[in-house]
């Protein structure tokens, strides 16, 4: 009797940081079957883009094109018209860039980390209702200004 219960409870505790783990690893983001831009998928928070589709909205010139990376990065190279809103500044200093909530906002940084964590924050934390993101420069192959092309 002993044996079985230190055997069932060595197993629940070997197992359960397992569980934990593997459930906290999988996807449940919405499939993007209900998003209005081709190519794109979309969070409770904002619609993630695909290279092509955000290097079109930034043609199009209907969009803030926000780099969510620090001010040195965005000085060393960065998407020509983006302004730099760092993941880490102050809400206050958010709202200051960017005032209009409703405005349509394509969020990017060098491989999505940071632009998905802003797009989370400004939208459920600060309001905004327009959000764009796509994974950033790994995967840019459009013109890139800034110190390291001068």
């Amino acid at each position: 009797m002993k044996k079985t219960y230190l055997i069932r409870s060595l197993l629940l505790v070997l197992l359960l940081p397992l569980v934990l783990f593997i459930s906290g690893c999988s996807n449940t983001s919405d499939s993007g079957s209900d998003a209005d831009t081709p190519g794109s998928s979309s969070s409770a928070a904002f619609t993630h883009l695909e290279p092509e589709d955000a290097k079109a909205m930034i043609e199009a010139g209907d969009c803030i094109l926000v780099d969510t990376r620090g001010e040195p990065q965005y000085d060393y190279e960065h998407i020509p018209g983006a302004i730099n809103v760092p993941v880490d500044a102050e809400d206050a200093d958010i709202e200051e860039a960017l005032p209009d909530k409703d405005a349509k906002i394509l969020l990017y940084c060098d491989y999505g980390g940071l632009s998905k964590q802003m797009g989370d924050h400004m939208a459920l934390d600060l309001g905004y209702s327009n959000l764009y993101e796509f994974d950033g420069l790994l995967v840019w192959d459009g013109p890139i200004e800034g110190e390291s092309v001068e």
